[in-house]
């Protein structure tokens, strides 16, 4: 209980947030399973832009790459993804997905891999607080 309290004043002070996320991998050509990570730890900060009449925008900003584990059934050897979501939002292969939910969050990652195994797309889902009465 004291780890969790520690870890919600810390993320509250800097504004950085860490959370575990549902992840989803694509790979084109591939009709063999793919075996890999369900979920992954992402630290990603909350940034607000206020005016005198109120918050103005909110935006999440991923901190650190994301490193997915996978394996094509049949091969020899786990292969090892690094996503770095800030990189590929700003030239275009990634996207955010916002959807309505109980808090500003990461919700999840959609990876689609070309059949070479470079990033051909990735689909960053995430949540926004619905305004009271609204």
């Amino acid at each position: 209980m004291q780890k969790l309290i520690k870890r919600a004043i810390k993320e509250q002070l800097d504004d950085n947030y860490t959370s575990k996320i549902k992840v989803d991998l694509y790979i084109e050509g591939v009709e063999e399973d793919v075996e890999y990570t369900p979920n992954a730890i992402v630290r990603y900060r909350i940034d607000m832009e206020h005016r005198s009449w109120g918050i103005k925008d909110i935006s999440i900003s991923i901190i650190d790459p994301i490193d997915i584990d996978y394996r094509v059934e049949g091969a020899t050897k786990d292969e090892t993804l690094r996503v770095d979501i800030g990189e590929l939002l700003a030239s275009g292969v990634a996207t955010e997905s916002w959807m309505v939910g109980n808090s500003y969050s990461v919700e999840g990652i959609d990876i689609y891999l070309n059949n070479d195994r470079t990033i051909k797309s990735v689909g960053l889902d995430l949540n926004y607080a619905k305004p009271y009465g609204a």
